[in-house]
């Protein structure tokens, strides 16, 4: 794989912008955190720090998908981009919605708008690129699985 000076420049800022988002969104979920623990938890909720492994795994391959996406210029290219950046968005504004403003249902609702970009996302993929698009399966089940939590601890709760 041959990499320009523009796609150096591209994976640094691709690099650079996950990792605002991923600081965002620690920062946000850790104003949070002495109220999440006084939460009843549905079942299956994992220990705190297998969170932080999970999301820089599934962080890694949404970098990995953006630079072969960025690389290629693939023919929807625009709206991959677009779904890329509303996905950022809604990523954050979960965690802002559920820890910091403690609205859970509204974070639920966030959280479905943010599985069906992932799985907008795949889809439009698959047309031009089967690994960009598997290497956004984890991140789709990973946030299946936290809006059954998400819905969980707002029944739970209240």
């Amino acid at each position: 794989m041959h990499y320009n000076g523009s796609m150096r420049i591209s994976t640094i800022v691709i690099v650079l912008l996950l990792l605002v988002v991923m600081y965002m969104g620690g920062e946000f979920t850790q104003v949070g955190m002495d109220w999440y623990r006084t939460l009843k938890r549905p079942p299956g909720v994992p220990p705190g720090y297998v969170f932080s492994f999970v999301w820089l795994f599934i962080y890694t391959l949404i970098a990995i998908c953006l630079m072969r996406v960025w690389k290629s210029k693939s023919k929807p290219f625009g709206a991959i981009m677009t779904l890329l950046a509303l996905n950022g968005v809604l990523n954050l504004a979960w965690s802002y919605l559920f820890f910091t403003k403690k609205l859970m249902l509204v974070a639920f609702i966030d959280l479905t708008l943010l599985w069906v970009t992932i799985c907008a996302l795949i889809w439009l993929l698959l047309k031009t690129s089967r690994l960009n698009a598997y290497l956004l399966v984890p991140y789709a089940l990973w946030v299946a699985y936290a809006g059954y939590l998400n819905l969980g601890f707002w029944f739970l709760n209240h």
